[in-house]
């Protein structure tokens, strides 16, 4: 095709999500939240934590706690929980929070209580599978961009489309109603 991209010049997205999320040592790469959409999400974090009581806010692949400063001005949760796989990016990150923690962890065994959590990711659809089954129910996640590939335990409660200058992005909010303990139970077994 002329001027245009044909068939033979698409993007493979489930070979490139492959590739990324098999990065030894890693589940997704480091991209932070686009800096124009902090504020929205965080007031997006704000309204959901009050309207269904949430007091902990949970970010898995926090990075160097880009967004984390933004959920602690405007969400004002009681405590915020940032994972982070890589020390120096941890490390960073708890330079920038006051109420909270940055703990340097994998996803597929997070350090959290048991209790429902409100989340807020930005990770690719296979690290999205792990974290959703370490959630209890009634936790609510809201995912940036990508879904997870299994959403037996997730319940659609809205996506909101987020136009920007330069791209469109979708945000995802899913309630957790079930835990998958099968798939949990094979983990601990094969670890």
């Amino acid at each position: 095709m002329e001027g245009g991209r044909g068939e033979e010049d698409s993007i493979d997205t489930e070979a490139l999500f492959y590739v990324l999320e098999e990065v030894p040592g890693r589940l997704s790469p480091y991209v932070p939240t686009p800096h124009y959409l902090r504020t929205l999400l965080a007031e997006i974090l704000r309204r959901i934590a009050n309207e269904h009581r949430l007091d902990v806010i949970y970010e898995p692949g926090c990075g160097a706690g880009d967004m984390a400063e933004y959920v602690e001005k405007i969400a004002k949760p009681r405590y915020y929980v940032g994972l982070e796989i890589d020390a120096d990016l941890a490390k960073r990150a708890r330079t920038r929070i006051e109420l909270g923690d940055v703990v340097v962890g994998d996803l597929r065994s997070p350090p959290l209580r048991p209790r429902p959590l409100l989340v807020y990711a930005y990770l690719l659809p296979r690290p999205l599978d792990y974290l959703a089954d370490t959630l209890e129910e009634s936790s609510i996640l809201v995912s940036l961009e990508y879904e997870p590939e299994d959403k037996t335990c997730l319940r659609l409660l809205g996506e909101e489309h987020i136009d920007t200058i330069l791209t469109v992005h979708t945000l995802r909010i899913y309630r957790v109603e079930c835990r998958r303990r099968l798939r949990r139970n094979e983990v601990k077994m094969s670890g």
